[in-house]
C-alpha cells in the first residue's frame, strides 16, 4: 500500500498537493526534491504522501498530504509513522514538521504518532498564520 515515491510520480505528487494545499508544490519542485540524496518520499496511490527531509540525527516531514475526499480514514498517520520507522532505521533519534495551528485534526494525528508540539513558529506561513513545531523522539 505504501510505496517509494518515483521520479515518474512527481507529476501525480503535484496533482494530489493542488488539491491539499493553497500554496502547493508544482511538478518542478518535486522533481528538483527527488534529486535530493537526502530527501526521501512515500505515498499511497491516489490517497497521499508524504515527503521528509533525512538530516543527520533530524528527520524532517516537509510536506504531506492526503485527498480531502480520503481524510480522516487514518491515511496521514499510516504515513507519517512510516516515515518515523524509515528514519530510526537510518539513524535518526528525532523527528520534525511544522503544522498550522488551526490544524487540529493533524495535530491530533501527529499527536498520536508521538509528536508532541514544542513551540509556535509566529507568522510562519505566508498567509500569516502561525505554525506548531511539533518533535517526538524515533
Amino acid at each position: 500500500m505504501i510505496r517509494p515515491i518515483k521520479r515518474q510520480d512527481c507529476q501525480a505528487i503535484a496533482q494530489m498537493e493542488a488539491s491539499c494545499f493553497n500554496d502547493a508544490w508544482d511538478e518542478n519542485a518535486y522533481a528538483k526534491e527527488w534529486e535530493k540524496t537526502y530527501a526521501k518520499g512515500w505515498m499511497i496511490d491516489g490517497i497521499g504522501y508524504i515527503w521528509t527531509w533525512f538530516l543527520y540525527e533530524n528527520a524532517e516531514i516537509v510536506r504531506v498530504g492526503v485527498l480531502p475526499e480520503a481524510r480522516n480514514q487514518g491515511y496521514a498517520k499510516k504515513l507519517v509513522a512510516y516515515a518515523m520507522q524509515a528514519a530510526k532505521q537510518a539513524d535518526c533519534t528525532q523527528m520534525i514538521l511544522e503544522v498550522r495551528v488551526s490544524n487540529a485534526p493533524a495535530i491530533a494525528a501527529y499527536q498520536e504518532c508521538g509528536l508532541e508540539i514544542s513551540h509556535c513558529s509566529k507568522q510562519h506561513y505566508a498567509d500569516g498564520q502561525d505554525a506548531y513545531v511539533m518533535i517526538g523522539k524515533l
